[in-house]
């Protein structure tokens, strides 16, 4: 028993050949097709670098699975690792498969096998060339034909110059590649995704495209008359005209806020407007027999306003009568009642004055005599009045002299009465 159970250890050790002190692992990736995986040189690629190859391929509906024999070095697989079949040149070629390991936050993928959401296949050069039809083809050609004049005429040079400069390109491309993955290095792929998806939904619309690129051909043309000038002007114009028109919105702006402010108000108003009406509706029940009688009121006073613009001729003739009147008031007669006396007082208070003591000296008294008897009316007070009284002549009198010029017998006669002096 012991020398067949060592037998039977020895033939499998022979057939199975382990390497106890190898340092690999395995991984199981899905991919929709598996087909341009080459018998030789299918191997697993990290970062660029060989890190395994591809040891099993069998099928699982209508997908491959492939088990991946790694190097101890790649780490460990997780969920949310990827997996891109790739060819080995431009022109196709076995495939290798591009793995990426996946991010240390994600669990450990273990025995299970990373689905087909997380691998893509590239698609080969001949399929990509189904879809063109006989005019793409001979496109296709014109632009082979056109590379190969390039490569002749000194394209090489301008190629050698690029890989000398590649180098220095590439870590840059680096850098922007990385910042164009973004956070988790999702970004990029999402954009992709997103890109594909659109031109998935334009692909349908392939007609629709069509006539509006057809239809676009007058519009082109139109835009390219006069070799663009109109153009060109137009384009020359559009930076002034948008700082104008960004200072017009900011205009715009200011005054939209203000409306802004003012509807505020206004939505206020429109709330007390309600309250207001209420309180208006009593006065305008009592306003309605004025307003009733108001027509009749309102007839009466447009008769005289005829009636005034009627009399305004004959007013102002009346006023153009009393001009010399105003005059005369203004220049003589109103200067002198206004001209302060010898006694410190406007000459028209002393006239008044003059005209009280009048009337005090006529008024009736009680003598001394009467005592307390009633009241009698006695004759009055003594007043002497003298010419001055009757004709307002006064002292000063006026010079003899200036009569003598005039009338000498009148001016004797008033010297003589003491009228002059």
């Amino acid at each position: 028993m012991v020398v067949i159970a060592l037998t039977a250890v020895i033939v499998f050790v022979g057939y199975t050949r382990p390497n106890p002190f190898g340092n690999e692992r395995t991984a199981h990736v899905m991919f929709r097709d598996a087909g341009g995986i080459g018998v030789v040189g299918a191997d697993v690629r990290v970062d660029g670098a060989r890190a395994g190859k591809i040891t099993e391929r069998k099928r699982e509906g209508d997908h491959a699975v492939l088990t991946l024999q790694l190097d101890r070095d790649v780490g460990a697989i997780h969920r949310d690792a990827r997996a891109e079949l790739r060819p080995r040149t431009a022109f196709e070629g076995t495939a290798y498969v591009d793995l990426d390991p996946g991010s240390a936050a994600s669990p450990a993928l273990g025995d299970s096998v990373l689905p087909t959401s997380r691998t893509r296949v590239y698609v080969a050069l001949d399929q990509a060339l189904r879809f063109a039809g006989p005019s793409t083809r001979q496109a296709t050609r014109a632009d082979v034909h056109a590379l190969h004049e390039i490569f002749a005429h000194g394209g090489t040079d301008g190629i050698s110059h690029l890989l000398r400069i590649s180098p220095a390109l590439t870590r840059q491309a680096a850098v922007a590649g990385h910042a164009a993955r973004g956070p988790g290095g999702q970004a990029l792929r999402g954009a992709v995704d997103a890109f594909a998806a659109t031109l998935h939904t334009v692909s349908g619309s392939r007609e629709d495209l069509a006539a509006a690129v057809r239809d676009g051909g007058p519009t082109f043309a139109a835009i390219n008359a006069d070799g663009s000038r109109p153009l060109d002007r137009t384009l020359a114009i559009l930076p002034a005209r948008l700082a104008d028109l960004q200072a017009g919105g900011t205009a715009l702006q200011t005054v939209l806020a203000r409306l802004d402010a003012l509807s505020g108000d206004l939505g206020r108003g429109v709330r007390d407007l309600p309250a207001t009406l209420r309180q208006t509706r009593p006065i305008l029940r009592t306003a309605r027999p004025v307003l009733a009688d108001a027509p009749p009121l309102l007839d009466a006073l447009r008769g005289g306003i005829h009636d005034v613009a009627r009399s305004s001729a004959p007013t102002r003739r009346l006023l153009r009568s009393l001009s010399p009147v105003d005059e005369l008031l203004t220049s003589s007669l109103l200067p002198a009642l206004l001209k302060t006396t010898s006694l410190g007082a406007p000459a028209y208070l002393q006239f008044i004055n003059l005209f009280q003591g009048g009337g005090g000296a006529f008024r009736p008294y009680q003598t001394a005599v009467q005592g307390n008897a009633p009241l009698q009316a006695g004759p009055g007070h003594f007043v002497r009045f003298s010419a001055r009284f009757f004709t307002g002549a006064g002292y000063p009198l006026p010079p003899c002299s200036a009569l003598e010029k005039v009338n000498a017998s009148l001016a004797a006669t008033f010297a003589k009465n003491d009228v002059c002096q």
